[in-house]
């Protein structure tokens, strides 16, 4: 153990001693690291969010939507559609208790001469349907009440919209007057702050008054299906797909829609991140590869500068495994030092991105997470990375003949 301490020792005093080229190489591995921990962290914390997003799906829930043709959050009608008699159709399915429906439209929201343009929805009529759609869309009233089926000129506001950091620049309280396509309405509520961007940033109607407003027709954009206690939602979906199927006339496999429970959905986003993440991480390593590369040159340099000292060393006994170990501690603790610079860099940078994101953005969403595992493996594979680049200078250096290197 003393000798293992005493190389470190000498590791640590030699690079002390060359200060400057210690730095510079240093930098290609934090550059890295600090990339890597910054990518990791917010994809942790995104995945995070979205879990708890999905906290209010139970497992009884079955998501239907037509499969899009193109871009736009689910019940905006980027694809196909879905109909009121798919509704009819799945409300008849055995097994299903409690069916909603929702529906995404744009419209222009004006607030004392400022204008935006902003996704709205409704809550159902159906006092079943509207339990439904308030628990699984968390819509919980801020200040203000709950829409009736009966306020035909009332909306609710996501928190968002009501800040005076949100899209009007100003502050709108319950009992405020909005126009929407040119139409006056009252303010019933604010809504509590979600952390779902869409959310805090949507204006509901009442089902009547959404109808009124868009005639969107029998058009519907998601379907949410409740399954009744002690019923297999697996077996609730494949009922859904079979009978859906059979009257929007498509054959088995080549179904123009989708049915989902929350754990697909969730483990198809997970799917996506991690994809993501994969590649932006094998981005980031190749500036790893750059500071490994320098670690070899540096330690290449520290060979020829030191065999002198080398031929020292042996000359008073010291073997070929303690001048191995010398530079490889020394290449190891370069990696593990550029390792905890980036290291803090990364969880910085994902800070800032955090709070950049809840100010600019009012979203929660973008999170940073440092679980242990991430910050115990950058410091590791960081040692490990300065490591391996500092091996073969180290085992070149263990061959130097003590006499050729007294030498010189």
């Amino acid at each position: 153990m003393s000798s293992v301490l005493e190389l470190n020792k000498l590791a640590i005093n030699n690079l002390l001693r060359r200060k400057l080229r210690a730095y510079l190489t240093i930098i290609g591995i934090f550059i890295g690291i600090a990339s890597i921990v910054a990518l990791i962290s917010l994809g942790q914390g995104l995945q995070a969010a979205i879990l708890d997003s999905f906290s209010s799906f139970g497992p009884d829930l079955l998501l239907i939507q037509a499969k899009t043709a193109g871009f736009g959050p689910p019940g905006s009608l980027a694809g196909a559609q879905l109909t009121d008699k798919d509704f009819n159709v799945i409300r008849g399915v055995p097994g299903v208790e409690v069916v909603a429906k929702r529906t995404l439209r744009l419209a222009t929201v004006e607030f004392k001469k400022r204008s935006n343009i902003l996704y709205t929805t409704f809550l159902p009529d159906d006092r079943a349907a509207r339990d439904l759609v308030i628990a699984v869309g968390k819509v919980n009233v801020g200040t203000g009440r709950m829409l009736d089926s009966g306020d035909s000129g009332r909306v609710m506001l996501g928190y968002g919209l009501s800040e005076s950091t949100g899209p009007f620049k100003r502050t709108i309280s319950a009992g405020d007057s909005v126009n929407i396509n040119g139409k006056r309405f009252g303010v019933a509520s604010i809504l509590k702050k979600s952390g779902n961007p869409n959310q805090d940033n949507a204006v509901l109607f009442t089902e009547k008054a959404f109808d009124d407003m868009f005639n969107p027709g029998d058009t519907i954009g998601i379907i949410i299906a409740k399954v009744r206690k002690g019923t297999d939602p697996n077996k609730v979906a494949d009922d859904i797909t079979r009978t859906l199927g059979k009257q929007r006339g498509v054959k088995d496999g080549k179904e123009d829609f989708t049915v989902q429970t929350p754990g697909q959905v969730l483990s198809a986003f997970n799917t996506i991140i991690n994809i993501v993440q994969a590649v932006l991480v094998g981005i980031a390593a190749i500036s790893l590869m750059v500071g490994g590369i320098g670690v070899m040159n540096t330690m290449y340099t520290a060979v020829l500068e030191r065999t002198r000292e080398i031929g020292v060393i042996k000359a008073i006994g010291g073997r070929n495994s303690d001048i191995f170990m010398l530079f490889f501690f020394e290449s190891g603790m370069l990696g593990m030092v550029g390792g905890l610079i980036g290291l803090l860099i990364g969880m910085g940078m994902a800070k800032m991105v955090e709070i950049v994101g809840a100010q600019v953005l009012g979203s929660s969403l973008l999170k940073a997470s440092f679980p242990l595992w991430l910050i115990l493996g950058a410091l590791f594979f960081s040692f490990i990375i300065g490591s391996i680049s500092g091996t073969l200078p180290a085992m070149q250096a263990a061959k130097i003949s003590p006499v050729e290197a007294l030498r010189k």
